[in-house]
């Protein structure tokens, strides 16, 4: 009786240890907004290195497309990340040396998946962020493209479901996902096995005492 105690244990052990370590490692998930500004941060390196190239002491106009809150984001972190250049956002000026264009913004994130990691029915979010846009830097009087580049990139990770609301704080729609319809496995099966093991380890804890 001690073996099958000892087996129904180790099985509740092994099931719930994939829990306890996340909740140790990732109590406060990162919002979205952080994600966001870190690769979009990290994707503006490059373009500063061609315009100290370029000339830091020469003007430069930024142009782009539309005029969406993903638009507003990049042009806002733009102008944090090149405030030591001169930059401007005005179409007509007659001494810029090079243009900064951007288009094809995409900023976007997505719930995949969401799954159940403990005995207590936790939920987890899957999470996806995607950066994409495409943007080039033109001289104004030749044509000549002096960088271009298409950006991509994305993080995924997982946090729990109860902080969807935390996780998506910020004034931008695209901070913002619906949430995927939950699978048999993790809304039925799952929970009713974690919780057969339980029912089955404290019979045998009992059973064993009164032995």
């Amino acid at each position: 009786m001690r073996f099958f105690l000892a087996i129904a244990g180790l099985l509740v052990l092994i099931i719930c240890n994939p829990f306890f370590v996340y909740s140790q490692s990732s109590n406060t998930p990162v919002r979205n907004l952080e994600i966001f500004d870190q690769i979009v941060d990290s994707s503006f390196n490059e373009l500063q290195d061609r315009l100290v190239l370029a000339g830091a002491d020469k003007i430069f106009a930024l142009k782009i497309d539309d005029a969406n809150d993903m638009d507003d984001y990049i042009i806002d972190k733009l102008r944090r990340k090149l405030s030591r250049f001169n930059v401007i956002y005005e179409t007509r000026y007659d001494s810029v040396f090079a243009d900064i264009k951007i288009d094809s913004v995409l900023l976007l994130t997505r719930y995949n998946k969401i799954s159940t990691r403990n005995v207590l029915g936790d939920k987890m979010l899957d999470r996806e962020i995607d950066v994409k846009y495409h943007i080039s830097l033109v001289e104004k009087d030749n044509g000549k493209v002096l960088y271009e580049e298409n950006f991509d990139e994305s993080f995924s990770d997982s946090f729990r479901l109860d902080d969807k609301s935390r996780v998506e704080t910020g004034g931008y729609r695209f901070l913002k996902a619906d949430i995927p319809s939950e699978g048999f496995l993790s809304k039925y099966l799952l929970p009713t096995v974690l919780l057969a093991v339980s029912a089955v380890t404290i019979v045998l804890f009992f059973v064993i005492r009164s032995d």
